[in-house]
């Protein structure tokens, strides 16, 4: 999935309900906005299973807590 060595940007914020991971590495849109995947997780367990999944401790990825 990844070919480049570019630093991917994640953003991962916590609502009242959830959390919301959004992973920027989907390129940009014709309007020249970057396109997010974005996966939700309902408790904490289910978002350490998307970090593991999605390997965010990798040096690659840039991980933001808001």
């Amino acid at each position: 999935m990844i070919k480049n060595n570019k630093v991917i940007q994640v953003r991962i914020k916590k609502w009242s309900t959830h959390w919301a991971v959004k992973i920027f590495d989907q390129g940009v849109d014709a309007e020249g906005n970057e396109r997010p995947r974005v996966r939700t997780a309902s408790s904490e367990s289910h978002l350490n299973r998307i970090m593991r999944d999605e390997g965010l401790n990798q040096f690659r990825f840039n991980v933001i807590f808001q």
